[in-house]
Parts: structure tokens; sequence; C-alpha cells
């Protein structure tokens, strides 16, 4: 059976077979360049979706954009120099009064 034939049974369009079968709801076999579908299969998932054990076959969207770096600021400062808004791990202003 092939995708065409598996969406008229179902009753969906052509692309929902596709990413069915690219979410794993529906076994595929690749057959050189066409999809061979088990027309078992097929009802198996014509059922389970309409009984909306499926309820959503698209694909995951993609993330964009860049991976987000970890940075760490160190704790926050506890000195009465800075009143602790200092997110370094040692403080610039409580230097000096440390000295004197």
């Amino acid at each position: 059976m092939t995708t065409s034939e598996a969406a008229e049974v179902v009753g969906v369009h052509r692309n929902t077979i596709w990413n069915a079968i690219g979410q794993g709801h529906i076994p595929a076999t690749k057959i050189g360049n066409a999809i061979a579908l088990d027309p078992k299969d097929v009802a198996d998932f014509r059922a389970r979706y309409l009984r909306g054990e499926i309820t959503s076959t698209a694909p995951a969207p993609k993330k964009k954009g860049r991976p987000l770096k970890v940075v760490d600021f160190g704790e926050v400062c506890s000195c009465p120099a800075c009143g602790g808004e200092s997110r370094k791990p040692t403080c610039e202003l409580a230097a000096p009064a440390q000295q004197a």
C-alpha cells in the first residue's frame, strides 16, 4: 500500500501519513524509492487515530538560533561596601576596605 492509498483509507492528507511514519506511528518499509505500508498497520493507525490516541502527527518544531551558554556569575557579595549588589565572586569595593 502506498502513502496516497493509506491517506485515502484513513481519511487524512498524504503529509499526515508521512508525519505518522516519521514519528513511528506507522511502520514502513522502503523499497527502492517507494514506501510500502502494510494494510493491517494502516488499519491499526486509523483506529488509534479515530479514537484520539494519536493527537498530533505534526513534526516537532526545530530549535532556532544558537545554543545558550551557561554563565556562572558566582555568589552574591554580602559586604556592606556594595550592599550585596555585586555578582562577582570577590567584590572590588570590599578589597580596599579589607586592606585598611
